[in-house]
């Protein structure tokens, strides 16, 4: 896929432009692989469009980049359903490595979750397992803060967020194993509402070149996931984007 830069785009209509080709061109990916990605609700995004101009240029280089690695991984004749794969892919974007152990300590399983997050606590990839307990957009997955988006209990969260904090200050150092027990994660405003029971399994920093902390991979499993949603709403069969078409020079 040809796609323009964030520095090119002039105008606040030419970046919405960009983005919603890319959510689009992301969701026809993963319905490739069998997995339903919404890129927006309605004829196009909504909350992308309200994020002041600099959250806009930051939302856009991360969602151009992970498009990006999903391509390669693609182009390499792998599948995005394999994580270890795609993970590879977006390590060497972000020019990053794991610890020597990492890779083999993450289950394979299908009901785990791999995210990572960088220094901002912004979530800049997830597997495509995440798609599949998750029923909200790309648009609003990417402009909306996490607690607007899903409930957990307090506790957790404080947790997660004291030990990526040690993490980032330095205090910590190794891949760290969570002991948080079973808890839930509710979808707040999404259509299937879902109520999902997980349990964290392992965080870990991910270091670049010059030994300096870049992001943190978290992976969680799934333990099972219901919808509260009331309305009748069921999930569509998965919609096929078609690929957009090559830019003429």
């Amino acid at each position: 896929m040809e796609t323009q830069s964030i520095r090119s785009l002039a105008s606040r209509a030419e970046i919405l432009e960009a983005f919603t080709a890319l959510v689009e061109r992301f969701a026809g990916l993963a319905a490739d692989e069998g997995v339903w990605v919404v890129p927006y609700y309605g004829e196009g995004p909504k909350f992308f469009p309200q994020m002041p101009p600099p959250m806009q240029q930051s939302v856009f280089a991360n969602l151009h980049r992970y498009v990006a690695v999903a391509e390669a991984t693609l182009g390499d004749g792998s599948s995005l359903n394999d994580e270890r794969q795609f993970l590879w892919q977006m390590f060497r974007q972000m020019g990053v490595h794991p610890s020597s152990d990492l890779m083999t300590r993450i289950a394979r399983t299908e009901d785990e979750v791999v995210e990572i997050y960088d220094a901002n606590f912004v979530q800049v990839f997830r597997n495509l397992r995440f798609f599949k307990q998750c029923s909200y957009s790309l648009d609003e997955l990417l402009s909306l803060p996490f607690w607007q988006l899903f409930s957990r209990e307090s506790s957790v969260t404080e947790s997660i967020l004291s030990v990526a904090t040690e993490f980032f200050s330095g205090k910590r150092y190794e891949t760290h194993q969570w002991h948080l027990g079973r808890h839930t994660i509710e979808e707040i405003s999404a259509p299937m509402r879902y109520l999902s029971v997980v349990e964290q399994q392992l965080v870990a920093p991910l270091y670049d070149s010059n030994g300096r902390l870049q992001a943190l991979l978290n992976t969680i499993r799934e333990v099972s996931t219901v919808s509260l949603a009331t309305d009748g709403h069921t999930r569509p069969p998965v919609r096929r984007v078609p690929e957009p078409p090559t830019l003429r020079t």
